[in-house]
């Protein structure tokens, strides 16, 4: 069987569905970006389960929340906090980047 022997849509359907999986996979990692290893293996969140997963792969990517590290204790909280909720001091103000 070659390539040429699949449906034209079929194969729409299939690159679609993995590409959704890839940008959901991607989305992840942007928001993980404070740690490396772990957004690039994040566990059971993978490329490879992004690929199968495809759209669902993406919804759960924007339903997780960005998170950042204190400065003062190292935890990690929401990226929206303004006070760390384990050591409870007053987290610096953001610099913004152009």
């Amino acid at each position: 069987m070659h390539f040429n022997d699949f449906p034209p849509l079929l194969v729409l359907a299939i690159l679609l569905w993995s590409g959704l999986g890839v940008i959901g996979w991607l989305n992840l990692l942007s928001k993980n970006s404070h740690k490396p290893a772990r957004a690039i293996g994040m566990g059971c969140f993978s490329i490879p389960h992004a690929i199968i997963f495809g759209p669902f792969f993406l919804f759960i990517s924007l339903a997780a929340e960005s998170m950042q590290i204190c400065p003062f204790c190292q935890s990690e909280i929401p990226a929206a906090a303004t006070v760390c909720g384990k050591c409870t001091r007053d987290l610096p103000p953001k610099k913004h980047e152009l």
